[in-house]
């Protein structure tokens, strides 16, 4: 069963994993409340198990400003609303920019839990470039999956300092997966920068 993105983030800040900035709300006026604590440009996301591909649906949309906020919260509803009469709210997010990669997770049939790293967004699909390790994580298994990985090449490029932002954050998901039972989770994208490394959609499945 899919979880909430309320509560996967939750689980996400439990373990000391970075997020982007975000606020969970349930109707227009306490998302316009909400906004006035973030900064803007804002990504509005639905919450429901029962969408999956949010972007394909139109159920995710981006306010640059707070004019254009309450428009965009009715438009990501009606949208949800054609698809599921389960929805939970809506996730506002801080947007953040960076290099996009991925964290993810399964269990094997043959050998348990194991963890994922590569590069994100739509490279996922496209480069299948990934590396894979079983859990539980040591630091240097961490390590040699980013070196493992066709992402190693671009976060080289940006210094040592995002390389141990990674690191730091597999080993928090290595712990989250021993932890909590998950069945699978993806992290996608993983945004990378100069202040570290930010989960900014996430999926768990128990």
């Amino acid at each position: 069963m899919k979880i909430s993105d309320r509560l996967a983030y939750g689980i996400l800040k439990r373990y000391g994993i970075e997020t982007a900035r975000y606020a969970f709300v349930k109707d227009r006026t306490h998302a316009e409340r909400a906004s006035k604590k973030l900064s803007f440009p804002l990504v509005l996301k639905i919450d429901s198990p029962e969408i999956i591909h949010k972007s394909d649906s139109g159920c995710v949309q981006v306010a640059f400003s707070e004019n254009d906020l309450g428009e965009k919260f009715k438009l990501i509803v009606k949208n949800a609303e054609k698809l599921t009469k389960k929805i939970y709210g809506v996730i506002l997010q801080e947007r953040i920019d960076g290099k996009e990669m991925m964290i993810g997770s399964k269990v094997d049939e043959q050998f348990g839990p194991v963890i994922c790293f590569g590069l994100g967004g739509i490279f996922v699909e496209a480069l299948h470039d990934v590396s894979f390790r079983l859990i539980p994580l040591e630091k240097r298994d961490a390590v040699y999956m980013i070196k493992d990985s066709g992402a190693y090449d671009v976060l080289r490029s940006r210094g040592e300092s995002n390389i141990n932002a990674i690191v730091d954050t597999l080993l928090k998901v290595s712990r989250l997966i021993e932890k909590e039972g998950i069945r699978e989770l993806d992290i996608n994208p993983l945004m990378v920068n100069e202040k570290g490394a930010f989960a900014v959609d996430v999926r768990i499945i128990k």
